[in-house]
């Protein structure tokens, strides 16, 4: 999720089209010159070096978060805040005749907003976050809730819905992930937590979301964790925190091993492995799990210096960089990588991490 306050709407429509192409110009002539064509919006995949995901298609002067591709990658969500005085929105572009359309706010996201959205395994089920009001017409809510809307059989989405208690409750509910099986991580700043948000685990059984469980130490901390990515089988989790080591950087990301017996090992540091800096945050997996994509406000240390004429700085302001943050992507191997310095450097502990990482 952005770090910011939430008021005001707008369109974003036209923004991100002006961005991209002239009024007159339908989406797929703005998508030719874009050039979107083929999986992954059509970009050269990276490497082991972090890279911007669709510059100026996706990543633009405006802040953008919360990237998630449908199970069958044919469309991409993400949220886009223009700034102070506006609201936070998801948008989405799709395949069509092969190439990607320019991003629209959904039909049952209009007029609210929304943030943080995760997509069941079979496509089926959207979950969003989002303040609209609990009853139609009413007014919006203090605080953010987990809710969904189901596919129908025409292939539209349904009506959204709220699930209520015990998956939601009277302070903010946020960043909802699901493994394979259907049960949620999320983080939320409801009472009886460890900090002022924890990441908690609620499981799916008869269709419905039970008590969920805050992790504990050593996952949370008297400080702050979310934008939990936990693995389809629940293998690791990655996850934004301010409290595991202020030193490292407040607010990077973290990642931890599940042991044998199902607890969760002590996080490593998962920023270092992506050359990061304190300000990465909201991880996803692609679906074929083979790229991690993120939030960051990484900074371009072109802006640091001091003899950087005033049109050059505008040009940047205008570009990739020049909102709160972008979409960044890796190859997914990084995770290994991690996975094997953990168990190198805990191999001689008592209890080793390897006999269960």
């Amino acid at each position: 999720m952005f770090r910011f306050s939430l008021k005001g709407l707008v369109s974003l429509a036209v923004a991100v089209s002006a961005a991209s192409c002239s009024p007159e110009r339908d989406s797929q002539t703005a998508a030719i010159e874009w050039n979107l064509v083929g999986e992954y919006l059509g970009q050269p995949p990276p490497g082991s070096e972090v890279e911007l995901f669709a510059p100026g298609f996706v990543s633009t002067a405006m802040s953008e978060a919360n990237s998630v591709f449908a199970p069958d990658g044919s469309e991409f969500f993400f949220a886009v805040w223009p700034g102070p005085g506006h609201d936070v929105s998801v948008f989405s572009t799709h395949m069509e005749d092969g190439r990607w359309t320019i991003p629209e706010v959904p039909e049952f996201l209009r007029g609210v907003s929304a943030i943080d959205v995760a997509i069941t395994a079979d496509g089926h089920r959207f979950f969003f976050c989002s303040n609209r009001s609990r009853t139609p017409g009413g007014p919006t809510e203090d605080n953010f809730d987990i809710w969904y809307v189901d596919r129908r059989p025409s292939g539209q989405w349904g009506e959204p819905v709220n699930p209520g208690p015990p998956l939601n409750s009277d302070r903010h509910d946020y960043y909802p992930t699901i493994t394979r099986d259907g049960t949620m991580y999320f983080h939320s700043s409801r009472e009886g937590g460890l900090g002022g948000r924890d990441i908690y685990r609620s499981e799916l059984v008869d269709g419905r979301y039970q008590m969920p469980e805050n992790l504990g130490a050593p996952i949370n901390t008297s400080s702050n964790e979310g934008d939990v990515l936990v693995a389809p089988d629940e293998s690791f989790l990655i996850f934004n925190s301010h409290g595991h080591d202020p030193a490292e950087g407040d607010s990077s990301l973290w990642i931890s091993f599940r042991s044998e017996d199902g607890s969760w090992l002590p996080p490593h540091n998962m920023s270092r492995y992506m050359a990061g800096d304190p300000t990465d945050f909201c991880p996803m997996l692609s679906p074929d799990g083979r790229y991690l994509f993120f939030s960051s406000n990484r900074f371009d240390p072109k802006l640091a210096s001091r003899d950087q004429d005033y049109q050059t700085l505008r040009k940047m302001s205008r570009g990739p960089g020049g909102g709160f943050s972008d979409v960044y992507w890796v190859d997914a191997s990084v995770i290994e990588r991690a996975r094997e310095e953990f168990i190198q450097v805990n191999r001689d502990s008592p209890g080793s991490a390897s006999e269960g990482a």
